[in-house]
């Protein structure tokens, strides 16, 4: 296990854990509670959150062509399921 630098707080996973358990309340609140904004507004912290571990993991990646070639190719293979 690696060990955090003594000025970082939390690792990568602390904050996608993070990030996951606030989308969690974003899509609850939205789908059975939608007249509560304070679950909604707990949620939104999730986007900013996973947008800086994609920054972060495209600058420590070793090949930046693959990662952009894999970024292009989510949205078809996450909407391919449901075309068929």
């Amino acid at each position: 296990m690696k060990k955090n630098k003594p000025w970082q707080i939390l690792n990568g996973t602390a904050l996608k854990l993070i990030a996951m358990v606030s989308m969690v309340f974003d899509h609850v609140g939205d789908n059975f509670f939608p007249g509560q904004t304070w679950m909604r507004v707990i949620g939104r912290i999730a986007l900013p959150i996973f947008a800086f571990c994609v920054a972060e993991g495209y600058l420590h990646t070793r090949n930046r062509k693959n990662t952009c070639c894999a970024w292009a190719s989510s949205p078809w293979s996450a909407r391919s399921p449901s075309i068929w």
